[in-house]
């Protein structure tokens, strides 16, 4: 098994269903606008100004009004800020043929037509509770204290002997991280998780430990790839977040994964850059086939924390 950490600039490959990353990474090319001034125009780098760019590129805003489709027209006008395509498929692309399951809306708490009051969780540091998922053992569910707890397994229990034929007390919203976790352990060549930070913490990074332990034991040849963006005065250790991903499928024989994991800041008003600019994508993106998009941070003290919860009531 290959085991690597990378932190700075990284670009993720998947950005899927037109979801924009916010930097580009731009070629050293001039323009001249032969019209106006018989001059040329500086160089485009990574330090132009954005209005600059969109000035001397002719890049315009999209219009709803078009019979065009707002996504192709957004391909197009990303086109002119790459000229030759060097990056199309690589931090920017359109999928056509998508399709939603019937289980596609993903809401954590799922409490739609129902009072506050009766939203079940449990909070992240108990007594006696299973150190990675920070959840009660129980047998039965009189075992698990207040309304709604129940006692359940997970699927991403399965990568965990010790809990073999176990349960643990559940919340509303726990049987949420079996969504990543599958499918993580399914994938054949291709992981790739795009987050912002912090990272991970306690119930989803367990279900995210137990997909590499399972991708491990497959020995299928999967490459996964984990960027988080860096907001400032928010720092990821990116080494330590490889270090707690792979902390089991270490230890794995004939594992076949390749892991890596970033933190980046393409901009951080430095005198190249004069903005601010990080990765604010949450997608998991599995052998270019299947996708979780939208708006989940990793973190359970966000989701499933029952301190969260009360503060809602």
């Amino acid at each position: 098994m290959q085991i690597k950490a990378t932190v700075g600039n990284w670009f993720l490959a998947a950005i899927l269903a037109a979801s924009l990353g916010g930097c580009f990474h731009l070629p050293n090319t001039a323009t001249a606008d032969t019209a106006t001034t018989s001059l040329p125009t500086a160089p485009v780098t990574d330090a132009t100004p954005l209005t600059t760019l969109i000035k001397e590129r002719g890049i315009s805003p999209l219009d709803p009004g078009s019979n065009v489709p707002l996504l192709e027209q957004a391909m197009v006008e990303l086109g002119k800020s790459d000229k030759g395509g060097r990056f199309r498929g690589v931090t920017y692309d359109l999928t056509r043929g998508n399709t939603l399951g019937r289980d596609w809306l993903i809401q954590t708490p799922n409490m739609w037509n129902r009072p506050a009051a009766s939203l079940a969780a449990l909070p992240l540091h108990c007594t006696g509770c299973d150190a990675d998922f920070r959840l009660p053992f129980c047998r039965k569910n009189a075992e698990c204290t207040g309304a709604g707890i129940h006692c359940g397994t997970l699927d991403a229990f399965a990568a965990r002997p010790d809990l073999a034929g176990k349960k643990l007390c559940l919340g509303q919203s726990d049987r949420v991280i079996d969504r990543w976790y599958k499918l993580i352990a399914q994938a054949v060549s291709a992981v790739d998780i795009t987050l912002l930070a912090p990272a991970p913490d306690t119930r989803f990074l367990a279900a995210l430990r137990s997909g590499m332990t399972m991708l491990a034991r497959s020995g299928r040849p999967v490459v996964v790839r984990v960027l988080i963006g860096q907001y400032p005065t928010e720092g990821v250790d990116a080494t330590a977040m490889l270090e707690e991903l792979v902390r089991d499928a270490r230890s794995v024989q004939g594992s076949r994964l390749t892991v890596y994991t970033a933190a980046m800041r393409s901009c951080s008003a430095t005198p190249g850059c004069r903005s601010f600019s990080w990765n604010h994508s949450k997608i998991l993106a599995v052998d270019g086939q299947k996708a979780l998009v939208g708006g989940h941070n990793l973190r359970s003290s966000d989701y499933l924390d029952a301190d969260l919860f009360t503060t809602f009531r």
